[in-house]
């Protein structure tokens, strides 16, 4: 099996405008995905850490593409 967790995906436009985009499995799809207990822990684990580690990412992108304008 195999499920998209989360992702993060990096745009710039033909404007040259600079977009994030983040995704994640919605936490109250967890159970419904996976049954057992200890995945599930795991996954929201994952969800998390991935929204704290992708919202630190896009803030650094977003402060080194501003110094360079």
């Amino acid at each position: 099996m195999e499920a998209k967790l989360a992702s993060f995906k990096v745009v710039i436009n033909e404007k040259n405008i600079f977009i994030t985009e983040t995704t994640w499995l919605p936490e109250e799809n967890v159970k419904e995905v996976f049954k057992d207990i200890e995945s599930q822990q795991y996954v929201k684990t994952i969800l998390r850490e991935s929204k704290v580690a992708f919202s630190k990412l896009h803030t650094k992108l977003q402060k080194e593409l501003s110094s360079l304008s």
